[in-house]
């Protein structure tokens, strides 16, 4: 459970994933990307009633399927590449 209403980085989305443990997190820009329905079930991050909805269904991630799909979809963000994309985005703020 990611119940963030703002979010700067997806660490702790990732740090679940390797885990091998799919998530329920808000729709938020730096994570859509990553939440695809075999390892997230999304809820609008202002909206209590869609994250009431969100822990209903997460019946639906408790089983193996989902959770070698959150395994595998850590495998393909790598730690270099995340540590990369954190360098660039810090040096566009410095710079």
């Amino acid at each position: 459970m990611l119940p963030y209403r703002t979010m700067l980085n997806s660490g702790s989305l990732f740090a679940a994933f390797t885990f091998g443990r799919p998530v329920i997190a808000p729709k938020l820009g730096c994570l859509s990307g990553y939440l695809t329905e075999d390892v997230a079930i999304t809820y609008e991050a202002q909206d209590i009633d869609d994250l009431a909805r969100a822990i209903l269904e997460s019946r639906r991630l408790k089983n193996m399927d989902a959770r070698t799909a959150a395994y595998e979809k850590a495998l393909e963000y790598s730690p270099d590449m995340m540590a990369a994309d954190f360098a660039s985005m810090v040096k566009r703020l410095v710079v």
